[in-house]
């Protein structure tokens, strides 16, 4: 087993890109975007949830999806850009994976 990758960034810095790349030349790994998950789980894009719910509705959605795919090894785990300012996420990500 193999600590998780935890990939962070500003939005659109590449980060889901680098971890594509990632999962290729590491196939032991499985590239898991937290948007894209909660995008799928919720049917709606992240700006119809900011739109429909709020900012805060959509960063309580992102905390609850960042702890359930931090559980297990062998992930690179792609962020949304601002995951990492919530000190609750820093935690577990940096508990659960090394960060780069």
């Amino acid at each position: 087993m193999n600590p998780n990758i935890v990939l962070v960034g500003m939005p659109a810095s590449g980060k889901t890109t680098i971890g594509e790349l990632l999962a290729k030349k590491i196939p032991a790994y499985t590239l898991i975007d937290t948007d894209a998950v909660i995008e799928k789980t919720s049917g709606l894009k992240i700006y119809e949830i900011v739109a429909k719910y709020s900012e805060d509705y959509f960063r309580k959605l992102e905390h609850d999806t960042i702890k359930i795919v931090c559980s297990g090894n062998n992930k690179i785990i792609s962020i949304g850009g601002g995951a990492f300012e919530n000190p609750g996420n820093r935690t577990t990500l940096m508990k659960f994976g090394t960060v780069f």
